[in-house]
């Protein structure tokens, strides 16, 4: 497992603007090609706190082609806008032999907006195919 507690960072332009992202904490674990890779973030930019959360269910079956559960999570406090605290996604992804990415019976949910998504990511980065249907529509 690989960590960063409470670092700081802090970049300046040329124009003299600062800005400082403050309290960094970053958690990487892939402890084995069988189990689940996982990726933790949190960071203050201002007074805000945001936190993101990933994992995967495990690598080997990515390597194989074969799908895996994916899940990714983000808060921010405060919002950013009322009902965007939060952001879920679930699903299963799976790299394509010619090089692409694909999102199979993936959940989103958004504040109070629950969506569904199926999502197509080719090898060449000129664009993708996303379909999102709200959950519960018909």
């Amino acid at each position: 497992m690989a960590l960063v507690v409470s670092g700081t960072l802090r970049q300046q332009s040329t124009a003299g603007a600062k800005q400082v992202i403050t309290d960094i904490d970053l958690s990487l674990a892939v402890p084995d090609i069988d189990d689940q890779l996982s990726l933790s973030a949190s960071a203050r930019i201002e007074e805000r706190h945001y936190q993101m959360t990933h994992a995967i269910s495990s690598v080997r079956p990515l390597l194989e082609r074969q799908p895996a559960d994916l899940s990714l999570s983000f808060e921010a406090d405060p919002a950013p806008a009322p009902g965007l605290s939060a952001f879920e996604a679930t699903g299963q992804v799976a790299l394509n032999t010619n090089g692409s990415y694909q999102i199979r019976g993936g959940k989103l949910l958004v504040g109070d907006e629950a969506l569904g998504l199926d999502a197509l990511f080719p090898a060449i980065a000129r664009g993708f195919s996303l379909t999102s249907t709200p959950t519960g529509w018909t």
